[in-house]
């Protein structure tokens, strides 16, 4: 049985979430996948999301943590590009 949690606030995720697993040995990749989680937090936290260098250093960890990306059409390289030509309004 797999359980879920869905944490929409970064200051929750580094409150809560973060200080709980960190002391958890996990077996899979799952441990990986939470050390990219709490990097990310981390940066929009202390850097935000709305630099290029924050955008281009969470694409970086996102596309580590899912490798083989079966559903990918674009590489890493091509999707920063991406989204360096695009001006974001968030």
């Amino acid at each position: 049985m797999e359980r879920f949690i869905k944490v929409e606030n970064i200051d929750l995720m580094l409150e809560k979430v973060v200080p709980i697993l960190k002391d958890v040995t996990f077996n899979t990749q799952k441990g990986g996948h939470y050390e990219i989680i709490a990097k990310v937090s981390e940066i929009i936290k202390t850097k935000g999301y709305k630099s290029d260098d924050s955008i281009k250093e969470i694409v970086e960890l996102a596309y580590d943590a899912n490798k083989l990306g079966k559903r990918r059409r674009l590489t890493k390289q091509e999707f920063i590009e991406n989204m360096m030509k695009v001006k974001c309004t968030w």
